[in-house]
Parts: structure tokens; sequence; C-alpha cells
């Protein structure tokens, strides 16, 4: 594999997490994988809301195809459960609900379109569904322990809808939850995702 500081220097370039100390960190913790020198796996979870993938879409697969071309593993998640609940991540109001067979419809594109970033052949396509579908409450209930109403409230995009008297709905805090297990049930190393995924990004 390519020397460590080189891995490091372009897989961090074009990274922003909002913070000085949250990136000196996690460039730590990169590079502290890195030297174990072996593939890592990474993943980068989409919903499938929509019937094709975004510009903005393109930014993760282009990092996610970086670590591909170092020789890591990559994982293409599509979260046909997620998609259930809605990411709220980046919206000030209640996503519309999903039907499973919109779901199916959106997400049959969603493979070859992110194949374009990434080689086909070596990377490995997943569905959230495998694991989520299959919790069980008092797993769900041990996984809510770790939260509190407060972190969720926190959230500036919550923060803005409580302010403004807006309706949020229990189910939208389950999202960063089931983002979080994802990593877990993947057994991943790194996750890839948006900036305003970082919460939900930080919950695995």
């Amino acid at each position: 594999m390519a020397p460590v500081e080189e891995q490091l220097y372009v897989l961090m370039s074009g990274v922003d997490y909002g913070d000085a100390g949250l990136y000196k960190t996690f460039t730590a913790e990169l590079k502290s994988l890195l030297e174990e020198d072996r593939p890592l796996k990474v993943y980068l979870g989409i919903d499938p809301t929509a019937s094709s993938l975004t510009l903005g879409h393109a930014v993760p697969l282009r990092k996610l195809s970086q670590f591909q071309q170092f020789g890591h593993s990559a994982i293409f998640l599509i979260g046909d459960a997620t998609a259930l609940i809605g990411d709220p991540s980046d919206k000030n109001k209640l996503r519309p609900q999903l039907t499973s067979h919109d779901i199916k419809v959106n997400e049959e594109a969603y493979f070859s379109q992110a194949t374009k970033f990434l080689h086909p052949k070596e990377t490995e396509l997943r569905h959230n569904s495998e694991w989520l579908s299959e919790l069980k409450l008092t797993e769900l209930i041990e996984m809510l322990s770790d939260f509190t109403v407060a972190e969720m409230l926190s959230r500036d995009n919550f923060k803005k809808r409580q302010q403004s008297k807006d309706a949020i709905y229990l189910h939208e805090f389950l999202y960063s939850l089931m983002q979080g297990y994802d990593a877990m049930a993947l057994d991943c190393d790194v996750q890839v995702g948006g900036t305003e995924q970082l919460f939900n990004l930080m919950a695995g």
C-alpha cells in the first residue's frame, strides 16, 4: 500500500468537520488505522429518497473512490430501511414518508450511477434492511438509552424547528441511531458522508 503520509494527505484533503479539534482528532484516528497496514473497510450510505443520485452525492462518492484507489475496501450502502424514516439532518421540516414501493423504484439506478466513481467489481453493495428489519425491541431500547432528548434537540435543524414551533416527530430521532447501527453491523473502520451528516456519523 502507499505510504501512510501520502494516503493521509489525500484522504483528509477537502474534509471539513466544522471544528479544528475534531479535524485533528479524526486525522490522528485515521493515521493510526492506516499504520496497521491493512485494507480498511470504508462505507458510504445513501437513502434512495429520489429517482437518482444528486450532484451533492459526488463529493462523498469521490472520497470513497480515493480510499478504494489506495486499496481499501469500499462498501456502498443503500439505506432502504432508513429511507422509511427520512434523514432530518438538512431539513427544517418533516420529510414526506416514502412507501416501500417508492424506495424500491428509486434505488434501481443508484448503484450503476455510483459506479461512475467506484470500481463496480471491487465495490460491495449492501442494504441496511438486512439488519434493521431484524432489529429487536430490546436492542432498540438499549440503543435509545445511549442518547438523550437534549442531545437530539441540540441539533441545529431540530433547534430551529422547536423555536418556530414546528412539530418534531419521535421517529425522526431514530435516524441517527439507525445510521450508527449501520456502522456497527458492517464492522467498518471509516464512514464517509456529507458535513450535514456529522451527528449521524458520530453516533456510530
